[in-house]
């Protein structure tokens, strides 16, 4: 099963489609991360 993961900000939003895991979490965030995150609460 896919999971659709979105990430925004106030001028940019960013799509990721793939397996419901923390790899995904972690690529998405390799540049740094300064700000709020809000989860659905389902564990990885």
């Amino acid at each position: 099963m896919l999971w659709l993961w979105l990430f925004n900000a106030v001028t940019t939003v960013v799509h990721f489609i793939g397996a419901h895991s923390a790899e995904i979490f972690i690529n998405a965030l390799q540049g740094g991360f300064a700000g709020c995150l809000m989860s659905d609460g389902y564990a990885v």
